[in-house]
C-alpha cells in the first residue's frame, strides 16, 4: 500500500528513481516491527498513552523533515543542482512519510491501536500481525488509501514550506557574507 500511495501522490512530482528512494526509505521504517517502534507506524506499545505515541511519531516526522531540509540545502550549495532533489533529502522525507501515512490506516487509528510486535503473530488478538493486516485491508481500504494520500500531500507541502524558509535563510546568509567580504576588501584598500 505504501508504494501505491507514493506512486499516486509523487508520480507527477518526482522521477521514477526518486520514487524508489521514497519507497526504500518507507520500507526501511516498516522493517522495525518491534513494540518499541510502534510509534513509527502510528500505533502505540502496551500501556503507552496514545498522546505519548503520537508525540514520538511527531518527533520522528519533525526530525526527518529537518534532516531532509538540511540535506537539500547542503545539496543546493553545489553548482548545477538547481531544481533537483538530493537523494539524502528524499531518503529522510521517505522515513517521515511512512509514519505520516501509517497513522491514518484503520489498523493504526492515529496511535489508538496497541502493537505487540511480531511475537504474537498467530490468532486474531488486537495488536498482532494477522489481526492488524486484516484490519488494514478491510472494506475501508479505499478510504484508508485516500486518507494516506492526503497525509502524504500535506507532508510534502510542509516539507516545501520548510525548504523555502531554509532557502530564504540561506539567501540572507549569503548576502550577509557578501557584504562582509566587500567591507573587508574595502578596509584593505
Amino acid at each position: 500500500m505504501h508504494n501505491a500511495i507514493i506512486d499516486a501522490v509523487f508520480g507527477s512530482k518526482l522521477r521514477y528513481w526518486q520514487l524508489d528512494i521514497l519507497k526504500r526509505a518507507s520500507a526501511r521504517v516498516d522493517r522495525d516491527q518491534s513494540m518499541e517502534g510502534a510509534y513509527k507506524h502510528g500505533m502505540r506499545k502496551p500501556f503507552q498513552r496514545r498522546e505519548d505515541a503520537w508525540s514520538d511519531g511527531e518527533i520522528l516526522i519533525r526530525d526527518n523533515l529537518n534532516k531532509a531540509v538540511e540535506a537539500q540545502i547542503a545539496w543546493e550549495r553545489k553548482p548545477g543542482t538547481a531544481g533537483l532533489y538530493s537523494t539524502d533529502a528524499l531518503d529522510f522525507f521517505g522515513e517521515a512519510l511512512h509514519t505520516a501515512t501509517d497513522r491514518v490506516a484503520p489498523g493504526h487509528n492515529h496511535n489508538e491501536r496497541v502493537w505487540m510486535g511480531l511475537a504474537p503473530a498467530i490468532g486474531l488478538t488486537p495488536g498482532n500481525t494477522l489481526g492488524h493486516i486484516i484490519t488494514d485491508y478491510s472494506g475501508s481500504a479505499e478510504n484508508s488509501i485516500g486518507m494516506a494520500e492526503y497525509a502524504a500531500e500535506r507532508l510534502w507541502e510542509r516539507f516545501q514550506r520548510q525548504l523555502e524558509e531554509a532557502r530564504e535563510k540561506e539567501r540572507r546568509r549569503l548576502e550577509e557574507e557578501e557584504k562582509r567580504k566587500k567591507k573587508e576588501k574595502g578596509e584593505q584598500l
